[in-house]
Formats: structure tokens, C-alpha cells, sequence
């Protein structure tokens, strides 16, 4: 008996081994790369208030006329995005991915550009 087990043991090992170990936190049927369904074109920087160390920003997403505010005590604004920099000038995110560095920099207009 145990001679027919040791081969099934190792067919069986032989066929798990190519799967790869997924993130038990993360929801089955997601893509952990997908990019963001909306792009920066549709986002507005519309302010910047406060002083050093205590900025707040208004960001608006233009076809739903929503309006986000961001501050430096936030440190994740939006679900997946992290808050690099706030500063009178300008606005620099960044979405947390394990496959891509994509980051969102915004300007006020008449801001001095890079």
C-alpha cells in the first residue's frame, strides 16, 4: 500500500509545484497591477491652504464633479494611493503597487512647472 502512495504523493507535488503563492489579504479574481480606471487628465488640483507642515488640498475628478480633500495628516488620501508630497505649488501622489511606480504630480495653474 504504501508503494502505490509514495508515487501519487509525488505526482501530486510534481503538479502543485508551478502554482504560485497567492496573498491570502488580497480578493480572489482583482488584478494586483491593474492601473487606475481613471486618469490624471480627469483630476484637478483647485487649492492649496495652510502653512509648513500643515497643508490641505482640494483635488476635483471633473466628469463626477467630486471633490477630495487631501492633508499632510492623511497620509492616504484615496483608497491606493499614498501622499508623497503637499506643498503651496503642488500636489505629488503615488499608487501603492508591487508592479509599477505610477505618480500623479499636479500643478495649480500658473505654478511654475518642472
Amino acid at each position: 500500500m504504501t508503494m502505490r502512495i509514495k508515487p501519487m504523493v509525488c505526482l501530486l507535488c510534481f503538479l502543485c509545484a508551478p502554482l504560485q503563492a497567492r496573498d491570502p489579504f488580497h480578493p480572489l479574481g482583482t488584478d494586483r497591477c491593474a492601473q487606475p480606471q481613471a486618469s490624471q487628465e480627469e483630476w484637478r488640483l483647485m487649492g492649496v491652504l495652510g502653512r509648513e507642515g500643515d497643508y490641505r488640498a482640494w483635488l476635483v475628478h471633473k466628469p463626477q464633479h467630486t471633490v477630495i480633500a487631501i492633508n499632510q495628516q492623511q497620509p492616504q488620501p484615496l483608497p491606493g494611493w499614498q501622499l508623497l508630497t503637499l506643498n503651496p505649488q503642488e500636489l505629488t501622489l503615488r499608487l501603492e503597487s508591487d508592479c509599477t511606480d505610477l505618480r500623479w504630480r499636479f500643478h495649480l495653474h500658473g505654478a511654475s512647472r518642472d
